[in-house]
């Protein structure tokens, strides 16, 4: 659209570009504080913990120049105040050499307000769309929790535990309308309620070996679509949640020069939140896209990780990992385009699962006697192609990249400062960190930082 209407060319996919022209200049402007207080008690056989914090975010305005080019074509303002409250109080009590118990309540509520503005201009003269819309939300959680752990055996040992959570979102919204914006406001409310439990069992080998099975639930909280273009879209949607399932195994080798650690995961998840940026037909002041988050799939991932670290000679470390992670869907249904019809998407990517990521390091630490240690490191980094879109769509699709870094980094005498001199990225890689397509507008690609270094001064008080 901006060659069509502005004869600017517009950035294409592949292409390394790091600076961009505007009409007008970005800028946040954002106010953040906060306070946290902690306080102990020895109460009995055990500590009673309190844990509070207030954080507040009193101004977060965002002015963007979307499109990126010198054409007026498409921009944002955002305005989003945001301020949270939690509380946690906690008892952790040995109860017996061989019992140990952790029990306690939790409570967070949260607040946010967004003003979204978006101007648009498709005739290369004044603005000829300027629309509007407002949202908020006050959010109420609160949980109670416990674990026990306790000694079978000196070598063997198993956990119960769990959490139950209750939450509860009012919701508001207006929809993209015209500014300024006399639309209906549209209020929403719903209550969840989840149950996680947990439970573990580890047992000790040797001194040197350790294997373990772990189960647990979770979830992620249900909400609303801030971002809806109509009605229906609003939501709510529901709580995902997710069954997991871990074993592995723990070790050290030759007089503790090598380590190993094998994990192997099955995680089965239910409900899974999935959002869609689709077009929206008929939009309201040239709004033609929303975005919308459904419980449209259900879904099975599982693998393996490894974890080698090794010092074959005094002041030489190796370090190597490896992850190997099978995502399918096992049902996905949803309207991808905005068509109003749902389709089955079962056999598309889940989004952001490489199948195979690997990383290696090395680093050599070379004492200077009175001067101080010398430190020299490298790390190598492998990711496996992969799909950014959370819709799977083949447009997503992203080869593998590799990333080395590199360091020095001198400890002065006395273990109390140090520095460091660091490059990123030494070879140079460049690869998509996001792509996002907005319905018929364009398309949002993030590629990857450049090759850069720097200094860091550390000192320990």
């Amino acid at each position: 659209m901006l060659q069509v209407f502005y004869g600017v060319p517009s950035f294409q996919r592949g292409q390394e570009v790091r600076a961009f022209a505007w009409n007008v200049p970005g800028q946040s402007d954002v106010d953040v504080w906060g306070v946290t207080a902690e306080a102990n008690w020895e109460i009995g056989p055990g500590t009673l913990t309190s844990i509070s914090n207030y954080r507040e975010t009193t101004k977060d305005i965002n002015n963007n120049d979307t499109d990126g080019t010198t054409a007026g074509f498409f921009e944002t303002l955002r305005d989003q105040p945001h301020k949270q409250h939690s509380s946690e109080l906690r008892y952790n009590a040995p109860v017996t050499d061989d019992l140990n118990i952790i029990a306690g309540l939790y409570y967070f509520k949260q607040k946010y307000f967004l003003r979204r503005d978006t101007f648009l201009n498709v005739t290369n003269g004044p603005t000829t769309s300027h629309t509007n819309a407002i949202t908020g939300q006050t959010h109420d959680n609160f949980a109670v929790f416990g674990q026990a752990e306790y000694n079978v055996t000196p070598e063997l040992r198993v956990s119960l535990g769990g959490r139950y959570t209750t939450e509860k979102k009012d919701f508001f919204a207006t929809l993209f309308t015209p500014f300024p914006n006399l639309g209906p406001v549209y209020t929403l409310s719903k209550k969840w309620s989840n149950f996680g439990p947990a439970a573990g069992i580890d047992y000790e080998v040797n001194d040197n070996i350790m294997i373990y099975a772990k189960y647990s639930k979770g979830f992620k909280s249900g909400g609303f679509n801030g971002r809806g273009g109509t009605p229906g879209a609003l939501g709510p949607f529901d709580e995902e949640s997710v069954d997991a399932f871990e074993g592995g195994i723990k070790a050290d080798w030759l007089d503790n020069r090598l380590r190993t650690n094998l994990a192997v995961y099955y995680n089965k998840y239910d409900d899974l939140q999935r959002t869609v940026i689709r077009t929206l037909v008929g939009g309201a002041g040239g709004n033609n896209q929303e975005t919308v988050t459904d419980n449209a799939a259900s879904a099975t991932v599982k693998g393996f990780e490894l974890e080698v670290s090794a010092v074959p000679i005094d002041g030489l470390n190796l370090d190597f990992s490896a992850g190997y992670n099978n995502a399918k869907y096992d049902e996905y249904m949803a309207d991808l385009n905005g068509d109003g019809i749902i389709t089955d998407n079962s056999n598309q990517e889940i989004s952001r699962a490489p199948k195979w990521t690997l990383g290696g390091g090395v680093s050599y630490a070379a004492d200077l006697g009175g001067a101080g240690i010398l430190t020299f490191r490298g790390d190598w980094t492998h990711v496996g192609k992969q799909n950014l879109l959370t819709t799977g769509a083949p447009d997503g699709r992203i080869p593998s990249y590799d990333v080395i870094d590199a360091s020095v980094r001198w400890d002065m005498p006395g273990d109390q400062a140090y520095v460091t001199v660091f490059v990123k990225n030494l070879n140079k890689e460049v690869y998509e960190a996001s792509y996002t397509p907005v319905g018929a507008l364009f398309a949002f690609t993030n590629i990857s930082p450049p090759r850069r270094w720097g200094i860091t001064l550390g000192f320990d008080m």
